[in-house]
């Protein structure tokens, strides 16, 4: 398996943020990591797993990644949980869902862009997979706001993952519960509250 220039540059900059953390002697350090780090568990399961069939991967859940971007994820997860215990710097990973730009920011996002780049047409199958997807796997940008806020504000994780979903009837990647108890998030938004695209309801 080879790594592209992207994934090398990726690689090597998550070493200089966390050699650079160190040195500095920072509290903490907020890793945007990805839900690719576990992805195994939607590519193995898919596409029932969009269909809230039951498929979980709580926070128990150990790396998975799906590919190589994946594990330069799992990765710097492991590099943070040794700044973490090695030289005691606070480090959350956000194994981050799928957030999207101001235009695409709701659960027919991805479906929509798909539609605006002539890959599918509103209504037909692929189009009706990728809403079923972002229905699980959505943050919103509210959300992830409010998730990074609060890992900046806690003083209590020495080291912790978290999920960078909003509070979707059928994620699958579940550990809202422990997110609420360790750092306070309450996500505000629901992907199964969308009936349909903005200005088609």
């Amino acid at each position: 398996m080879g790594w592209s220039e992207d994934l090398r540059s990726n690689l090597e900059g998550i070493h200089a943020v966390y050699e650079a953390a160190v040195d500095a002697g920072l509290e903490s350090i907020v890793f945007a990591s990805s839900n690719h780090a576990v992805g195994m568990a939607e590519v193995r399961n898919e596409p029932e797993v969009y269909h809230d069939t039951g498929v979980r991967a709580g926070h128990d859940e150990p790396h998975r990644p799906d590919s190589p971007y994946g594990l330069s994820k799992s990765h710097g997860e492991d590099l943070g949980r040794l700044c973490a215990e090695a030289h005691g710097i606070r480090f959350y990973a956000l194994r981050i869902g799928a957030v999207r730009a101001p235009e695409y920011d709701h659960p027919y996002g991805d479906a929509e862009r798909g539609v605006d780049e002539g890959r599918w047409e509103r209504g037909d199958d692929a189009y009706a997979e990728q809403v079923a997807r972002m229905k699980g796997l959505w943050q919103s940008r509210r959300d992830l706001a409010q998730l990074v806020d609060r890992c900046l504000r806690d003083d209590s994780v020495e080291w912790d993952h978290f999920y960078g979903v909003s509070a979707n009837d059928r994620r699958w990647l579940d550990d809202l519960d422990h997110a609420r108890e360790t750092i306070g998030y309450e996500p505000q938004d629901d992907g199964e509250e969308w009936t349909a695209p903005p200005g088609e309801e």
